[in-house]
């Protein structure tokens, strides 16, 4: 072994390879369409047209844009960084605005300080129960 370079396979580029960066490229652009508000389809390839993917950037599909602004910068919530990495960690459990939304209007403010497992317990069940039609 002469070196180590001289005994690695070359990486060959498939067409998959090609493939992906040509949606990426695609969602790309239908993004920027989207921030100019065009009129009409954003893309002409089916598949992008026809079904839902995630944003190209996660932060700016709806449900992270809630987490930034509600539970994570409100001015009425604790800062500190117990109460920020609380607040995010239960918000991302669940990862839904209604059931943030929930539990804000059963509990009030969500902070470490009130946190008490029991009553969260309870009323994340009831709530997943009513969702699934149980008890």
């Amino acid at each position: 072994m002469r070196n180590g370079l001289d005994q690695r396979r070359k990486n060959s580029v498939t067409p998959v390879f090609y493939a992906y960066w040509r949606f990426a490229a695609e969602r790309q652009r239908i993004f920027y369409r989207r921030l100019t508000r065009t009129v009409g389809h954003l893309t002409n390839d089916p598949v992008l047209r026809n079904f839902k993917f995630t944003n190209a950037y996660r932060a700016s599909d709806r449900v992270s844009q809630y987490l930034i602004r509600n539970v994570i910068y409100r001015e009425d919530l604790p800062r500190d960084g117990t109460n920020l990495f609380f607040r995010i960690l239960l918000f991302k459990l669940f990862n839904k605005i209604e059931t943030w939304t929930f539990l804000e209007d059963e509990i009030g403010p969500l902070t470490w300080e009130t946190f008490n497992f029991d009553r969260y317990n309870s009323l994340l069940s009831a709530c997943h129960g009513a969702i699934l039609g149980g008890p």
